[in-house]
């Protein structure tokens, strides 16, 4: 890309697709919810949570981009607790 149009379509295209994603993970938290309200769970599971970020840094390629991929799951997490606190 040489261009900052050029880069600003290809973030538009990004985010697109992190917002149908993002949808789509509410979708699940929802459906996780449900479940947590019929087993009488709490919503926040610390140790889920852990694992979830330690697969997340596994995952992620570039180790420098760490701490601001943390944020950014440890926010969606916190999203999705919201969520399901207001279906439970």
């Amino acid at each position: 890309m040489d261009s900052l149009t050029q880069c600003r379509e290809e973030i538009d295209r990004i985010d697109a697709q992190m917002i149908a994603l993002f949808e789509r993970r509410m979708a699940v938290a929802c459906e996780i919810a449900e479940i947590k309200k019929r087993g009488n769970m709490p919503v926040l599971q610390t140790g889920r949570e852990k694992a979830v970020l330690d697969k997340c840094r596994e995952q992620l390629k570039d180790k420098a981009l760490w701490p601001s991929a943390e944020k950014f799951m440890q926010y969606i997490m916190q999203l999705s607790r919201e969520e399901q606190n207001q279906r439970i």
